[in-house]
């Protein structure tokens, strides 16, 4: 049985872009209510005007697949520039004025970011070993793909909020599985797009206008200045140690009248009805996020403070759009209550690796303890007398002119 199936939840139909958008529409407050619950601000509801998408879920697992991708795949898609990264090969002389091909063989590539670092039945990525958290097995991906259906029925089956208008050329920065890349190239063919991340993860069949590439987003960006239209960055949190220098790297690299788009989940739960109290195993939750960030040196705060960093950066009409996501399914409102089901499958698949890393290596954990903590957060996950949910952030603006 299908994922949405095991679940009860709506059967999605037909795959959904946002092609072209429109300036986003004005959106309402709705008021999320529960038994003994007080009226609360919920989720920023986006008028819904096109079907649900069909390549979420457990669609997804067909689409992406979840195996590393063979070997002599890497011929097609990958080459190595001259700064050691791993990138497609160019499809002209000026896609990449400073991405000249190095000698190194596609076997040396492979032989580097497939040995992937197993840590406590865990499978990490292996280029830049260590910079990053998360895990990239097959669990990992399928959480990731849940949240890309979470943020599809957030944003109204849009696929981002900024004004663009054919885009010449659009980055999507920390691309993971690809399944937004994937989506973005199709419903812009005429877009030439490139997703990065530091794991081989993608799907091999892909439209002509995408290619994806093996690279730190923290390291000095090789594309010409002045070069993207759009640079789209998602659930990035704990990622970046310099925020700023980021920023600067995204405005000079997008095109004056360019947009930079990036939503983020912030990791620690909430109530606003008094149900999450001090002490509690979701305070506690966030407590802990916090200071996993700071001992990993990235914060997984960047919810709270990307807004102000991209005015900081020289970007202009920097719109911030927020949102709730419940976890779990304790609200009356229905397309929330359907939101918090898959928010709740999420936490269920991805809890472990989002700690795992941290706890263990980061903050003196044994392995042991963090699985019976992660036991507990189980136990509280079935809890519904917790009205929790995550602020979620969509912060898009434009390089000026």
């Amino acid at each position: 049985m299908s994922l949405t199936g095991r679940l009860g939840l709506e059967q999605p139909k037909r795959v959904s872009t946002g092609l072209e958008p429109p300036s986003p529409p004005p959106f309402r407050l709705d008021h999320v209510t529960d038994a003994g619950c007080c009226p609360s601000p919920a989720l920023a509801i986006l008028p819904r005007a096109i079907p649900r998408p069909t390549n979420t879920a457990a669609v997804l697992l067909l689409r992406t697949g979840l195996q590393p991708h063979p070997l002599e795949h890497l011929t097609l898609p990958y080459a190595l520039t001259s700064v050691g990264r791993a990138r497609p090969l160019p499809s002209s002389d000026d896609d990449y004025a400073d991405g000249s091909d190095d000698s190194v063989s596609n076997l040396s590539i492979a032989s580097t970011i497939y040995q992937y670092r197993l840590e406590n039945g865990r499978r990490y990525h292996a280029y830049r070993d260590g910079q990053y958290w998360a895990p990239n097995d097959q669990q990992a991906r399928s959480s990731e793909m849940v949240s890309h259906h979470a943020f599809l029925i957030t944003l109204n089956d849009r696929l981002l909020l900024a004004p663009i208008h054919k885009p010449r050329r659009a980055l999507d920065v920390g691309c993971g599985i690809g399944t937004w890349t994937l989506d973005f190239a199709e419903a812009y063919p005429n877009t030439a797009v490139v997703g990065t991340d530091l794991s081989p993860i993608q799907p091999d069949t892909i439209p002509p206008n995408l290619h994806f590439e093996i690279d730190d987003c923290c390291s000095d960006w090789v594309y010409p200045r002045d070069h993207f239209d759009y640079i789209h960055v998602r659930q990035l949190y704990g990622s970046v140690a310099d925020w700023p220098k980021f920023y600067r790297e995204c405005y000079d690299h997008l095109a004056p009248g360019g947009y930079i788009e990036q939503a983020e989940v912030n990791p620690a739960p909430k109530s606003d009805d008094g149900s999450i109290a001090r002490g509690d195993p979701f305070d506690e939750c966030g407590k802990l996020a916090v200071r996993a960030g700071n001992a990993f040196g990235k914060s997984l705060m960047v919810e709270e403070f990307m807004h102000d960093e991209i005015v900081r950066a020289g970007f202009t009409d920097v719109v911030r759009v927020r949102f709730k996501w419940p976890i779990g399914g304790w609200s009356n409102d229905p397309r929330l209550k359907e939101l918090g089901k898959w928010v709740l499958v999420h936490w269920n698949e991805g809890l472990e690796g989002w700690v795992l890393r941290f706890f263990t290596k980061h903050m003196g954990w044994t392995f042991e303890g963090v699985k019976q903590w992660n036991a507990d957060m189980r136990r509280v996950l079935k809890d519904r007398k917790y009205h929790a949910y995550q602020d979620v952030s969509v912060v898009y603006a434009r390089k000026p002119l």
